[in-house]
């Protein structure tokens, strides 16, 4: 079995059967591929469709589902030299998704690859500016290494998050690779923490662009403050990473940060009831965004001093 596409699902509606299809239409050289989906309790038949579509099928509870070790999980399970994760509303773009994805691992020094993110087509563009700055919505190329924990230390907090970007909307890995360097278990930024260590362990991971899926999410501003606690406190224990310092910049950025998706809305071609509409939602979304970002890498600090912070630290993180 030369791969295994492994997906998380947990009542991906029909979307995910859409994904499915196109997974199972991949063609591969030189080998064989499976699917296999971890699912955590779909109710609305998508284990089902799964199995339908030719997947094998491994049911956990949905108690059970941890990002870092259900996809442990999903790779125990699987059989292929080489591991596809993709989560369940990720669309490849062509049936050579797969064939382009494990391309990188002809250098035996790879141990992971991940694909370019193409923003749907209804996506906000609040959204589509911040995929923008991502390492994984790039035209180029990108051959990540670290030479050495020097090296890496001596880099800024950015900079490390850009030599460590690891994406499994849509990835591939190595097995044998896995089997030294499992994911750690994590409810959010496993992908980034399992990058940081295999390139300190040695190992490469290439981003490649010419393997590409369809995905973005478009959320309401309580979400995304959700979702920024926990990216930003997740980076400032891997990267040290912190953009907003303190409460007062987070005001003063929130408010300047109104005009600058202000601008961003101006810019976009919506119609003009959409541009409207995304003039006012920019307020909520601005402040949700540095509010969320300075909390976060603020909590792990708070949290090591203070056992009370811990009921807010998991009411931020439900539902993400």
């Amino acid at each position: 079995m030369r791969a295994s596409v492994v997906i998380p699902t947990l009542n991906g509606g029909a979307v995910f059967r859409d994904v499915v299809e196109r997974v199972r239409g991949q063609k591969i050289t030189g080998g064989e591929f499976e699917i296999l989906c971890i699912d955590s309790g779909s109710t609305d038949g998508t284990a089902e469709a799964a199995a339908a579509a030719g997947a094998r099928v491994v049911r956990i509870a949905k108690s059970e589902f941890n990002h870092g070790l259900t996809r442990n999980r999903g790779v125990a399970e699987s059989r292929g030299e080489f591991v596809a994760m993709l989560v369940q509303d990720a669309m490849p773009v062509d049936d050579r998704w797969l064939e382009t994805l494990l391309s990188p691992f002809e250098d035996p020094r790879v141990a992971g690859a991940y694909s370019r993110q193409v923003p749907r087509p209804d996506c906000s563009p609040f959204i589509k500016a911040r995929l923008g700055a991502w390492a994984a919505t790039q035209p180029a190329r990108v051959v990540q290494e670290i030479r050495g924990a020097g090296e890496y230390e001596a880099l800024p907090p950015l900079e490390r998050l850009r030599r460590i970007a690891f994406d499994d909307v849509a990835s591939a890995m190595r097995r044998s690779v896995w089997a030294e360097h499992p994911y750690a278990a994590r409810n959010f930024g496993e992908d980034v923490e399992w990058g940081k260590r295999v390139l300190l362990a040695g190992w490469k991971i290439v981003f490649e662009p010419r393997s590409a899926v369809v995905h973005s999410h478009n959320r309401p501003a309580r979400y995304e403050f959700k979702r920024m606690y926990c990216d930003h406190q997740s980076l400032n224990v891997l990267v040290g990473l912190r953009l907003v310092g303190s409460f007062r910049d987070a005001l003063r950025l929130g408010i300047g940060g109104v005009p600058h998706y202000w601008r961003i809305v101006k810019r976009d071609s919506l119609p003009p009831i959409d541009k409207l509409r995304y003039f006012a939602k920019a307020i909520p979304f601005a402040f949700a965004e540095t509010f969320g970002q300075w909390l976060g890498a603020s909590s792990p600090e708070w949290l090591a001093r203070d056992d009370r912070w811990t009921k807010w630290d998991r009411r931020l993180k439900r539902g993400v």
